[in-house]
């Protein structure tokens, strides 16, 4: 079933798989049996799937032995990353239908369309029942960022779940992604749901 349209190709379900897989492994390389386990599809369908995504540029293959290692291409463009993180929100969505309803909220008080919003830690891993809603907002400067507190304060008054909010500004963000150590930032790339801001989102990361 096609999802989307990159490079003139239709993206898969299964294609949407395999980029947003290796989007929350930036770092990582992965054979083609390795990654069919770690996205629940038959090996034949992801290896073929595979070679489409490479013929299309959109991911990259580096020989290594008798298989092949997956990562997304460095020049992948912007178009097939927004498809897969569009899909992650959609099953996030469907899955968490409470925190759907609390997210839309902020976007609803937030009532700007500069900032970029992200969920990350329990939720996108295995949340237990009392797990917090993890979120990373990143403003344009200190006084966006001061109002965006204040509506995730009204907001989380009459919420059944408990939200912890980062709030940073597009500067900070910056320079945490730059640094070699463990932060936020770096953890929030590795793995989370991308609420809005998207094409914000990838002209702050490298």
């Amino acid at each position: 079933m096609p999802y989307g349209i990159i490079n003139n190709i239709m993206l898969t379900k299964t294609q949407l798989k395999i980029v947003a897989y290796l989007i929350d492994h930036p770092h990582n390389h992965f054979g083609i049996r390795e990654l069919a386990k770690e996205i629940s599809t038959v090996y034949y369908l992801v290896q073929r799937n595979v070679q489409q995504l490479n013929q299309a540029k959109i991911i990259e293959l580096h020989p290594a032995g008798k298989t092949h290692l997956v990562k997304l291409h460095p020049q992948a463009g912007l178009q097939p990353l927004l498809d897969a993180e569009g899909y992650k929100k959609l099953l996030f969505y469907q899955k968490y239908p409470l925190v759907k309803v609390i997210l839309q909220k902020i976007m609803e008080q937030a009532n700007s369309c500069f900032f970029v919003l992200l969920v990350f830690g329990s939720y996108v891993q295995q949340p237990r029942k009392d797990s917090d809603l993890d979120l990373l907002l990143i403003m344009p400067n200190q006084e966006q960022a001061e109002f965006m507190e204040r509506v995730i304060t009204s907001v989380a008054r009459t919420s059944t779940i408990k939200i912890h909010e980062t709030i940073v500004t597009e500067q900070s963000f910056i320079t945490m992604i730059q640094r070699k150590e463990l932060n936020v930032a770096k953890e929030v790339q590795e793995k989370h749901i991308l609420i809005y801001g998207d094409q914000l989102y990838y002209k702050l990361i490298p």
